[in-house]
């Protein structure tokens, strides 16, 4: 069996998501492992690790920043992190090449930003093929300083075949023809015809009413309380379904709200069953991150999604993606809100036709090309 080694990274949720999905896919013909590259092979460099006496470290700082919404902050560190690159690219080279060296992966997939220039020139000096999966619809971050050079060895798989993705993947320094479609990389469940009279028994769904499905991320955004508050004011009848990902101090807070007779709530944790719970639900609610965005999208689910702060700058991409393909709809204003679930909930031919539409796009299975993919790499 090939030894394939995948860097991810604890920093939100959608990494970890990424590389889970991709061990799924390829754990029966390959030996595969993930491994944090900040945490581990990098932790030497991490300045807030030092900075804190080792209480937290960059990730744990960033996801900090992702809960509270900080979003102009983790802008600014995503800039630093670019321009500050070349200072420490020495210290990066000599710690990830003594750990490749050491390990001796036949393989190496990235689904981490900003490092894969660096990445891919290690992997060219040790000739191991060089397999970069985005994680984001916007590959700016992770495309950033690649050196392609004429080489069957790097590869880039976009998630879908969209003249947005492609118009940034045509800027960067790599050749068209070491980037190909792969589809998005998400885990079995998603590709998997659902029973939804059978799920909705299991979760204990009311059958009679619409259902949403609010997700902020795996790292749970506070902002889902502030939602909660405003839905329950709605006069519709309808079934809301909360994932609080790794927040659990939200339980409480939402539990304390007072409901109307007419609405009815599921709270869940952190879990892996996202796809069975949208797949019982007429639409989501979500923030703009692209793991969240297309699970909905590859159970076709309209998107409401949560544009109330500012930004992130490669989430940016996913608003305008979901606007232009008539997907679903940006709240911008908390007062919003209101007015965007209603028009769904009175209107279920919208909900219809805007599912119908997602369903006609073309969306790649990843556990089929994944595979396609790693054996043809490793062919070479």
């Amino acid at each position: 069996m090939s030894k394939i080694l995948i860097f991810t990274s604890h920093g939100g949720g959608g990494h970890i998501s990424a590389s889970n999905a991709i061990i799924e896919h390829l754990k029966n013909e390959h030996e595969v492992s993930a491994v944090a590259l900040f945490r581990t092979v990098l932790e030497p460099m991490d300045p807030v690790r030092f900075a804190t006496l080792n209480k937290t470290d960059c990730e744990g700082l960033y996801n900090f920043f992702l809960r509270k919404k900080w979003t102009r902050l983790l802008n600014m560190l995503c800039l630093m992190g670019l321009w500050t690159l070349p200072l420490s690219r020495r210290k990066v080279i000599q710690l990830t090449t003594a750990y490749l060296k050491k390990e001796k992966p036949d393989l190496v997939i990235s689904v981490i930003p900003i490092l894969n220039g660096v990445l891919n020139t290690i992997c060219r000096s040790l000739n191991i093929p060089f397999l970069v999966i985005p994680t984001d619809l916007d590959t700016s971050t992770f495309i950033h300083n690649i050196d392609a050079k004429e080489s069957d060895k790097l590869f880039v798989g976009l998630a879908f075949n969209d003249p947005l993705i492609w118009k940034i993947a045509d800027k960067a320094t790599i050749f068209k023809k070491q980037c190909g479609i792969m589809g998005f990389p998400l885990r079995q469940s998603f590709f998997e015809t659902k029973n939804i009279a059978q799920l909705k028994n299991e979760f204990n769904i009311p059958v009679s009413k619409p259902v949403i499905f609010m997700l902020m991320g795996a790292v749970g955004s506070e902002v889902i309380y502030r939602y909660v508050r405003e839905l329950c004011t709605l006069e519709q009848s309808f079934h809301l379904i909360i994932c609080l990902g790794r927040n659990e101090q939200l339980r409480n807070k939402i539990n304390s709200i007072i409901l109307p007779a007419h609405i009815t709530v599921s709270t869940i944790g952190f879990t892996d069953k996202i796809a069975d719970l949208m797949a019982i639900s007429d639409f989501c609610i979500t923030k703009a991150g692209s793991v969240s965005v297309c699970e909905a999208l590859y159970m076709n689910k309209p998107l409401l999604l949560d544009c109330t702060a500012k930004s992130l700058m490669w989430e940016d991409l996913n608003i305008h993606f979901i606007s232009n393909h008539k997907f679903g709809t940006a709240i911008r204003r908390f007062k919003d809100l209101k007015k965007q679930v209603s028009s769904y909930l009175v209107n279920p031919q919208l909900v219809q036709a805007t599912a119908q539409r997602i369903a006609n796009f073309k969306k790649d299975n990843f556990s089929h090309t994944i595979k396609t993919v790693v054996n043809k790499m490793l062919s070479h």
